[in-house]
């Protein structure tokens, strides 16, 4: 055997006896969310963000109040905005395809 195939060989045996890396759960969207005045409000899967105002008692809950940011909570307890919401739900295999407009909680295989 050669000087290079039996450093090929020792390289591999101590790659092999390398603590393998643990799988990372995917995070996941869980529920629907809008942070108004600091205060995270979540309405878990299907009830969507008009379900939220309508709870929060706006006139129209079909309207999404300006001052709102309306997002998603994940599996591992983050709020994220539309946009990041839907980049995590592709990863996840909730969607799709990229929409080219804000996500929606219909939008959604939960």
């Amino acid at each position: 055997m050669s000087s290079l195939a039996r450093k090929m060989a020792r390289n591999r045996a101590k790659r092999a006896a390398w603590p393998k890396p643990r799988a990372r759960a995917s995070e996941k969207l869980e529920a629907v969310a809008i942070m108004r005045e600091g205060v995270l409000h979540r309405q878990f899967k299907h009830g969507g963000h008009w379900q939220i105002r309508l709870d929060l008692g706006d006139a129209n809950p079909n309207a999404s109040n300006p001052s709102d940011v309306e997002g998603f909570v994940t599996t591992q307890g983050r709020f994220v905005d539309r946009g990041e919401g839907q980049e995590i739900a592709l990863a996840a295999g909730q969607i799709r395809q990229r929409m080219g407009r804000p996500m929606l909680s219909s939008d959604l295989d939960w």
